[in-house]
């Protein structure tokens, strides 16, 4: 991973697909590259999800970004 991040330096924007973006190793790949500053385009097939499943968008860091 380190060699292919090295290889794109030079670069001023890269946005990266990442496609499984939860799962295990694409989650460590994610880190990685948000780390180096890349933008990630998560993708995430959610045709299996229940219809109870919520998404949510919220700063971590703020308190007031958390549904009530």
């Amino acid at each position: 991973m380190v060699a292919i991040i090295d290889s794109f330096k030079d670069n001023e924007k890269i946005v990266v697909l990442v496609t499984g973006a939860s799962g295990y190793i694409a989650l460590h790949c994610v880190q990685q590259l948000l780390e180096n500053g890349y933008t990630i385009s998560p993708l995430r097939d959610l045709k299996y999800s229940s219809e109870r499943l919520e998404l949510v968008e919220a700063d971590l860091e703020c308190p007031d970004h958390w549904p009530k």
